[in-house]
């Protein structure tokens, strides 16, 4: 709630940008690493199977792990999408 007053009494708004090559800085190489490698090589997708079958082996035992796990499962599949409407170019 607070973001949204901030923006909407800001009076200039920027989008956010994803660093361009060369990536000098630290975290401009680890948005290389994460997105622009790891995804294009369908490691969130494998990162995201693992956690929805840790979190369904944990049914039984505990389900609001396994909603945690669910949850954590679908935010990590969707996160280009969600980088991507952030303003970040992807």
């Amino acid at each position: 709630m607070l973001l949204l007053v901030a923006a909407v009494l800001s009076p200039q708004l920027m989008a956010i940008t994803a660093p361009s090559a060369p990536y000098t800085t630290m975290g401009a190489q680890a948005y290389d690493i994460i997105f622009n490698k790891g995804y294009d090589s369908g490691l969130g997708y494998v990162i995201a199977g693992a956690m929805g079958l840790w979190g369904f082996l944990q049914l039984k035992s505990n389900w609001k792990e396994t909603a945690g796990y669910g949850a954590g499962a679908t935010g990590v599949a969707l996160l280009p999408g969600i980088v991507t409407t952030l303003g970040f170019v992807y």
